[in-house]
């Protein structure tokens, strides 16, 4: 489920109404909700792995979402549009829990593409400014997914460091070698994964 803007009450139960026997179905297939709400994506990854969106009118939109697997052939995950308001409420909420003068680190789980990095970073670098989020010395962007690892599927972590260079106390740089090095060994497994 990919959601382009925050559902209403009765918008929700209008679709765990009608879900159940959009997922009954076999085959791929696409269902677009009413009113511009977003896209429903059925059965278009291989079995067991981590659903990409493949919407292409909605590939410069960023998102954060959820996913479950259930058993080993089911995933559900849930996607929802992020805006520069998230972004904001989203740093000073977590900025608060960081000590003042000491380096802060915060992690955003949700970019999962290229495309997406492009809007969510400057959503993110606009509320890193002098006086503002000080206390912030980096963020990262993560995201995981199912790769081939060998014979078997593991988890690879995605992620990208945003650095404040108006914090109080800058992050060290083992902290952003350690981040680089997790993104090279996704990158490395998933051009191995498309390449199979």
């Amino acid at each position: 489920m990919i959601f382009q803007r925050e559902p209403t009450s009765s918008e929700l139960t209008r679709l765990g109404e009608t879900l159940p026997q959009f997922c009954w179905d076999s085959g791929s297939k696409t269902a677009r909700l009413n009113e511009g709400l977003g896209v429903l994506l059925l059965n278009h990854v291989p079995v067991g792995q981590l659903p990409y969106s493949n919407v292409p009118e909605l590939d410069d939109v960023p998102y954060i979402g959820l996913a479950t697997f259930f058993r080993t052939d089911q995933v559900v995950t849930v996607k929802i549009a992020f805006s520069d308001d998230r972004a904001e409420w989203m740093l000073r909420k977590q900025s608060k829990q960081l000590p003042q003068g000491k380096r802060g680190l915060i992690m955003i789980s949700g970019p999962s593409s290229e495309s997406e990095l492009r809007v969510w970073e400057p959503l993110i670098r606009r509320r890193l400014q002098p006086g503002i989020h000080t206390r912030i010395g980096g963020v990262c962007l993560f995201d995981g997914g199912m790769v081939p690892c060998g014979s078997k599927l593991g988890w690879q972590i995605q992620a990208h460091l945003i650095m404040n260079r108006h914090a109080q106390s800058a992050l060290p740089s083992w902290i952003e070698e350690t981040i680089a090095a997790a993104n090279e060994v996704f990158e490395r497994s998933f051009s191995g994964a498309k390449a199979d």
